[in-house]
């Protein structure tokens, strides 16, 4: 190994290519970077979120309208904002999971119209879910809220350390 010239006659020493250059696109295809990779995450994760929120949809409509039960219906609403929350921000979190069950809920109402039932919508949902309408609504979303600030918190820390 060579030892380190010393500065000439005063002057400060100048660098043969600044030190930017080796980050600069060469003749090799570049590595996608952070800003590359974080449309294409967005969208992944908005596909993901909006497929959780047709599936519960799916399943309170399953749960009550067709099997007639109302077990499990404050779990999938639960289970739906907290895979809502944890893929996108807190407020298109909260829109889809409050959707969601909303959704799920009026599809009862028109499976139970398709078998003959009378009872406007706001009678039928009253008569059907009782105090599991709001609490539906109150658990999916608390959870979609826990999720996307502790998604958030995440992120936030992976940024700072990175």
């Amino acid at each position: 190994m060579s030892e380190p010239r010393p500065p000439q006659s005063g002057r400060p020493r100048r660098l043969d290519r600044a030190p930017g250059e080796r980050f600069a696109a060469g003749p090799r295809a570049s590595a996608p970077t952070s800003s590359d990779a974080a449309p294409s995450a967005g969208r992944r994760d908005t596909a993901i979120a909006v497929a959780a929120a047709v599936i519960a949809a799916g399943a309170i409509v399953i749960l009550v309208g067709s099997l007639g039960t109302m077990t499990g219906l404050l779990f999938a609403a639960g289970v739906s904002g907290f895979v809502i929350g944890a893929r996108v921000p807190m407020r298109p979190a909260l829109v889809l999971t409050l959707g969601a069950v909303i959704a799920g809920d009026l599809g009862t109402w028109l499976v139970a119209r398709s078998e003959g039932g009378v009872l406007g919508i706001g009678d039928y949902l009253f008569a059907t879910f009782g105090p599991y309408l709001t609490g539906q609504l109150a658990i999916g979303a608390l959870s979609a809220w826990w999720a996307a600030r502790r998604a958030a918190a995440i992120r936030g820390g992976e940024a700072r350390r990175g």
